[in-house]
């Protein structure tokens, strides 16, 4: 596998628009599993409804990569998103969730897996009512 076989995919999220969600099977396996905070699906048709999904909640106003690492066939790789509920009753100011991903890909550099690893209490922390007690909970956890 190449160094860098997980570019064109990482390039495709990274400029992705709700149009282009129809492209992913030109990045993905059809039975690629997709994982996240509040997600587990297995088969492209699956993720394809997560990202029009989250187009639909969501304005994406960026969604940077950083420095992916490779190791065998997976690539590592930290990234950021930058956001804005589309729903009036939610927070319309700007977010930005750090998160890191985890993809598995085939010898001819499609990704069979994609795990992103990010804080999901970062989206409740931002919804009225909810946020108040996700707040609390996380200061009483809170070491010292």
């Amino acid at each position: 596998m190449r160094p860098d076989a997980a570019e064109p995919y990482l390039r495709f999220l990274t400029t992705l628009t709700p149009a282009g969600v129809g492209q992913l099977d030109r990045y993905c396996t059809p039975d690629v599993h997709f994982r996240d905070p509040f997600h587990d699906t297995v088969g492209i048709e699956a993720y394809r409804r997560v990202l029009i999904a989250m187009y639909e909640a969501m304005e994406i106003e960026e969604f940077a990569v950083m420095a992916p690492a490779y190791r065998d066939a997976e690539c590592h790789v930290e990234w950021t998103l930058r956001y804005r509920f589309r729903n009036a009753l939610l927070p319309r100011e700007p977010a930005t969730i750090p998160g890191a991903s985890r993809l598995r890909l085939t010898a001819d550099g499609l990704v069979a897996e994609h795990t992103d690893y990010w804080d999901g209490g970062a989206i409740y922390e931002r919804t009225p009512g909810v946020g108040v007690l996700v707040r609390a909970l996380k200061r009483r956890i809170a070491a010292g």
